[in-house]
């Protein structure tokens, strides 16, 4: 068996492949795995690569990944949306209430 690529699904393919007795061989084409996170220098601009969100709500994670010794953080549920005169963040109100505008609030609830 061949796996192209080593980032965390390759990873999880060949724990499971070497469970099977199956050989193996991993092919990745960087230097490093894909999934790790760096910054490069790209034409004069610094690019962030590699994994930068895991939804660690999947059953499976847990299972093939130490959250606690990747030293993992929890994020809020949302993302910053970039126009050209500003920026505004978008998320999940329910589950973070603070990412709510005050105006779209019941003006005597604002205060609380």
């Amino acid at each position: 068996m061949i796996v192209v690529g080593a980032c965390i699904a390759e990873h999880v393919c060949t724990i499971e492949l070497e469970h099977a007795g199956r050989p193996l061989l991993v092919q990745e084409r960087k230097p490093q795995p894909k999934g790790y996170v760096r910054t490069e220098l790209v034409d004069g601009f610094f690019v962030d690569c590699g994994l930068q969100a895991l939804f660690a709500a999947y059953p499976v994670i847990n299972r093939y990944l130490d959250l606690d010794a990747l030293d993992a953080h929890r994020f809020a549920s949302a993302a910053r949306s970039a126009l050209p005169a500003d920026t505004s963040l978008i998320g999940d109100a329910i589950r973070t209430p603070s990412l709510l505008p005050a105006e779209a609030a019941h003006r005597p609830d604002r205060h609380r």
